[in-house]
């Protein structure tokens, strides 16, 4: 592929990567942990999407993985005198234990069932992490403080975190254009004919499961080493929530779409919230727009543009994404009918 086609295909790309390079020589520091936010929750919300929109499995408690990441790496930086880097091969094999006991336990059950019970699990990690017994490692609500700088400044902070981010991207982009990837989607899109042309569903959930969990890890320990702090809501159900929006809103099924539903989501926060004393009700009424408007989230709009000229394709993409969204929502009001009876 010569440059002019390569630039052609990919301006928008290397514009955006331009800007981002610049962005820390003309920001305030502010600026650079809101980015530095954005980067690592969009490494966290592509975990989530290689779940539900590559895999189709809804989980309540991803955050258990965030959490985990930034807690083990907390632990032995504080406890242990570990350095960043050395923490992050236990993050790794924890995370993965973890995933492979949630998976053998709930994965061969119906999908609503993993549902609840990563729902509770998370629920019983966070009390874990509040309880008065482990108060002495994990600081209850008041969290750890302290976590040694790993680089000198704010501006090698947010270019070891895009470069985080942009490692994890194209590692997920790998995963999932590859053949596994691709029969993840087909069990995604009809499990019981991927299980009648001889895939086994249950190991390639279970495989999706681990890496989604490990990616979740490492982005909750880069979060910890940015704030230099770990709280318990890293790991409840309020980051859980965070990570679906993130990902409903930007685009299931698209690795970069998670991305920009984590810039909108953080964004929202630290700034909308300075500005209207409503502003979730704002955020609320931006949730419904895109599920309504875009059925394909904010990435939509790109592959709109992009595909001008396909319509036909690009309506049953359309089709495709609204029936597996539908079937999300609807799982998820199962959810919490059950719940309240």
């Amino acid at each position: 592929m010569s440059m002019k086609i390569y630039f052609q295909r990919y301006w928008a790309g290397i514009v955006i990567l331009i800007i981002l390079a610049l962005l820390p020589l003309f920001s305030s520091e502010y600026t650079k942990i809101v980015a530095m936010q954005i980067f690592i929750f969009g490494v966290f919300a592509i975990s989530y999407d290689i779940l539900l929109g590559y895999t189709g499995i809804a989980s309540f408690g991803h955050a258990i993985f965030f959490g985990t990441g930034a807690y083990v790496s907390a632990l032995m930086m504080i406890k242990a005198g570990y350095s960043f880097w050395a923490t992050l091969p236990f993050v790794i094999v924890i995370c993965a234990l973890i995933g492979l006991l949630i998976g053998f336990l709930t994965l061969r059950f119906a999908t609503i069932y993993f549902t609840i019970v990563t729902l509770a699990l998370g629920q019983f990690c966070y009390f874990l992490l509040t309880n008065a017994l482990t108060y002495q490692y994990t600081g209850g609500d008041d969290g750890l403080h302290g976590i040694p700088a790993i680089l000198q400044t704010k501006t090698q902070m947010y270019y070891l975190a895009l470069a985080f981010l942009l490692a994890m991207f194209f590692i997920a982009k790998k995963i999932v254009s590859s053949p596994p990837g691709k029969t993840l989607v087909a069990i995604r899109e009809n499990e019981f004919r991927a299980k009648m042309i001889g895939y086994n569903v249950l190991n390639y959930r279970l495989i999706a499961l681990v890496i989604s969990g490990v990616m979740a890890g490492l982005a909750g320990s880069m979060n910890a080493a940015v704030l230099k702090s770990v709280f318990p809501s890293f790991m409840g159900a309020g980051t859980t929530i965070d990570v679906i929006l993130m990902t409903i809103l930007g685009g299931m099924g698209s690795i970069l779409g998670p991305v920009i539903g984590a810039a909108l989501v953080i964004i929202c926060q630290q700034y909308l919230s300075s500005y209207f004393e409503w502003w979730l009700m704002i955020f609320g009424i931006i949730f419904v727009l895109v599920v309504l408007f875009l059925p394909q989230g904010l990435i939509g709009i790109f592959y709109r543009l992009k595909d001008k000229n396909n319509t036909s394709e690009q309506k049953l993409k359309n089709e495709n994404y609204n029936r597996f969204k539908n079937h999300f929502l609807g799982k998820c009001f199962q959810l919490f009918r059950r719940q309240d009876s």
